[in-house]
């Protein structure tokens, strides 16, 4: 592992480490008789509205580390960010501990992986490198739900939301004091620029109290993560309108992520509707020994691990394919068929807890599909990104992911008119078509990135 790419593994390491974790526990708390206690579906969207803000605040997140701090600062705020908001979970500060983790992961997230970009080899073997990057961080993705569970059934809330903060700060340590290069914005703003930011800014926070103080959060929240992708998206085009071929790859880029969201609805609800599946329809005894129900989650990274080497095998011969859009078809294929098998499993729990292998194909569908619109699609938006405009261009990849976040846990919220196993089904195949409409004959003209020239293909 080269010395710049070390830090940057450690600290979004310990990222996803506490993202798993509180992912694993956070709808299993808010459940809780010693927790909340909210109803399933409330639970639930509180955790969707967690994992949109924190996909959303990537947007704004990646300007920030283009614009006004530098890759490498602004993931030591956001790193800070999230250790101070677990220590606010700790403290039962609920709603300020999720808006604090949300900021953090929001800076941290496009800024890491900018600074991977700027690697030597970041240019020429995008997809390679971020899969060797993306891949190896699963580690902490299994060791995060496997701590926080145990914590939370050994030693209570207090202790499982507070660990992650302590391996936060050993991160930021590494991270500060490795040998990632510091420097500041490429494109910083003007004076003038910085002066009518802060007028923005406030009519943002203005606009922001009106709409609260007429309309529940959770709707608010729910209009902004309908809109800000595509708001960004119009920015994106006016920073390279004066490039034609530029602005033509953005539009064809916005055309996956927006059907990468579909995938990203369905990952989503594997805090919610998976969870409360283990916990509740699952036989989790082992050798006389109760599984917690947080530890399955640990599933789907360690299959992501497994499936890996296979995946690399599969396109030793390109960085990124020919046709990236079959591949991302597939990908929402496999997470839709994941939801059929859920329904089906969700029948037969209907005689009594199902053995655990039911999740088990449930979360090996979903790793397969993540590998494809994890790092294949964060290294084609990083390819595509002009000079300057890489955080944005990530952090437009965390806007269209916000947006599949929302929409999936809104969804769930339809269990409790309709029977479990039939919204599984239907919501499955919604996903499968929206795949199968990416190979549908003359997509290549709605999306270009289809049938990417060899020149960005490979640097």
């Amino acid at each position: 592992m080269s010395g710049r790419l070390g830090p940057l593994f450690v600290l979004d390491m310990c990222e996803r480490f506490s993202f798993f974790g509180l992912a694993a526990t956070l709808v299993l708390y808010l459940v809780a008789g010693d927790g909340p206690g909210l109803p399933a579906t409330q639970a639930a969207a509180v955790f969707g509205a967690y994992v949109s803000v924190s996909f959303l605040s990537g947007g704004p997140g990646g300007w920030v580390a283009d614009r006004l701090l530098g890759p490498r600062a602004a993931a030591l705020t956001g790193g800070t960010l999230i250790a101070c908001g677990h220590l606010l979970l700790a403290a039962t500060a609920l709603y300020a501990g999720l808006l604090c983790l949300a900021a953090g992961t929001g800076l941290l997230k496009p800024a890491t992986a900018a600074l991977v970009a700027e690697l030597p080899s970041g240019r020429t073997r995008t997809a390679s490198l971020y899969s060797v990057f993306y891949v190896s961080i699963q580690f902490s993705a299994i060791a995060g739900p496997l701590v926080a569970g145990l914590a939370a059934d050994r030693a209570g809330w207090t202790v499982a939301f507070a660990a992650p903060a302590v391996v936060m700060v050993a991160g930021l340590i590494i991270f500060a004091t490795g040998a990632v290069p510091a420097h500041g914005p490429q494109r910083p703003l003007a004076p003038e620029e910085v002066r009518r930011l802060g007028w923005r800014v406030a009519a943002g926070i203005g606009l922001l109290a009106v709409l609260l103080a007429v309309a529940p959060m959770l709707i608010v929240l729910g209009l902004i993560t309908v809109a800000a992708p595509f708001v960004d998206l119009g920015l994106l085009r006016r920073a390279v309108a004066a490039d034609p071929a530029a602005r033509r790859r953005l539009t064809s880029l916005a055309w996956l992520l927006g059907a990468s969201s579909a995938y990203w609805a369905i990952f989503a609800q594997g805090s919610s509707a998976l969870a409360l599946f283990a916990r509740d329809h699952t036989d989790r005894v082992a050798a006389g020994f109760t599984v917690p129900a947080a530890w399955l989650q640990a599933l789907h990274p360690a299959l992501v691990l497994v499936l890996a080497p296979l995946y690399a095998a599969m396109r030793r011969r390109r960085d990124i394919p020919r046709r990236p859009a079959r591949s991302f078809a597939a990908a929402l294929a496999a997470a839709g068929a994941s939801f059929v098998l859920l329904a089906v499993a969700q029948v037969q729990a209907a005689a009594g807890p199902v053995p655990a292998w039911w999740l088990g194909g449930v979360y090996l569908l979903q790793a397969a599909g993540e590998l494809v619109v994890g790092p294949l699609g964060l290294a084609l938006t990083a390819r595509l990104a002009p000079p300057g405009l890489t955080a944005r261009y990530l952090g437009l990849y965390g806007l269209f992911a916000a947006l599949g976040a929302l929409a999936g846990n809104r969804l769930y919220l339809l269990t409790s008119v309709v029977a479990p196993e039939t919204y599984f089904a239907g919501c499955g195949l919604a996903v499968a078509a929206v795949g199968a409409a990416l190979l549908v004959p003359g997509a290549d003209r709605r999306a270009p990135v289809t049938a990417l020239p060899e020149r960005v293909r490979n640097g």
